[in-house]
């Protein structure tokens, strides 16, 4: 396989581990880093830079960070890099096709799911939330559409009741980067065949937003479980106790029909914190209020419930 100059349109930390990847790889010469520009914020309106923008200066690799991707200067250079592949997972903005017509093997999307299905924002989440037993990566050739371009190479594997989004973002990370260039190699020895999506199948998802992870009382179990391995680590699913935000940390479905409640009221049975929904309870097995550091539930009992 030929080297490959490559063109890294990435900004998420499930990007710099693939980026990481690629450094390494004989395959491809990352010519250049595209990523989103620096942000001021946090405490002490400190810059702000991508996991992707720190590796890049890390690495001393070429960086560029545009405020709008279809003015012609940010056109202009990348056609002067020649590349010969772009490579894209959650840039987070619509590519033009003037764009995606620049490089001869086209542009790479790795997306985080089993597309059709899942299109758009945080497909992780969106397949936990819909109780998803089997999840995976797949490299698409990018189309003006979103998510709508050819399959090229999909990896799946098995969702377990311990699964998080966390935990599939590092199984996605690990993965991304040998599927990349698995496909890369594909494409030149004509040994993929891109598949058109059936559109009639596809899904399309929303942003998660921090209201999303507040337990609602007329979930079922399954539902409350789906979200705290969606919404696990971010925005965590969390209950108000009084004034204070109560991010459940580990939690554990029962269904005894003696524990059940018709209110969504914490309260303690045998000695555990529990909170009653539709078809059961869970358990809280540790839990973080605002404010305070993380407990485990004996903790939480003992010196915060009140």
């Amino acid at each position: 396989m030929k080297k490959l100059r490559a063109i890294y349109f990435w900004t998420p930390g499930l990007s710099a581990e693939i980026l990481k990847y690629l450094l390494g790889q004989d395959q491809v010469d990352i010519v250049w880093v595209v990523t989103n520009p620096d942000k001021i914020g946090g405490r002490g309106h400190q810059v702000m830079s991508s996991s992707v923008a720190q590796l890049a200066r890390e690495k001393n690799l070429n960086l560029l960070q545009p405020e709008k991707i279809r003015e012609e200067t940010f056109l202009e250079t990348i056609r002067a890099l020649q590349p010969d592949i772009c490579l894209v997972v959650a840039y987070g903005k619509i590519l033009p096709q003037v764009l995606l017509d620049i490089p001869p093997m086209g542009f790479l999307n790795v997306h985080t799911s089993l597309l059709p299905k899942y299109r758009w924002a945080a497909p992780i989440q969106h397949a936990l939330l819909a109780g998803e037993k089997k999840t995976g990566l797949t490299v698409q050739q990018m189309a003006l559409g979103m998510d709508e371009g050819d399959i090229l190479v999909q990896e799946s594997w098995d969702i377990t009741p311990e699964d998080t989004t966390g935990s599939l973002f590092a199984r996605t990370g690990e993965r991304g980067g040998p599927l990349l260039v698995e496909t890369m190699r594909g494409l030149i020895d004509k040994t993929i065949i891109p598949i058109p999506q059936n559109h009639d199948e596809a899904t399309y998802t929303k942003m998660i937003e921090k209201k999303d992870g507040e337990l609602n009382p007329a979930w079922t179990l399954d539902e409350a479980y789906h979200a705290w391995q969606a919404y696990t680590p971010w925005p965590g699913l969390f209950i108000l106790y009084g004034d204070t935000k109560l991010s459940l940390l580990k939690i554990k479905k029962m269904t005894n029909d003696e524990w059940r409640m018709t209110n969504d009221r914490l309260f303690i049975r045998d000695k555990l914190p529990a909170i009653a929904l539709q078809d059961g309870y869970i358990i809280l097995e540790e839990v973080h209020p605002a404010g305070k550091k993380p407990m485990t539930w004996e903790e939480f009992v003992r010196g915060f419930m009140k």
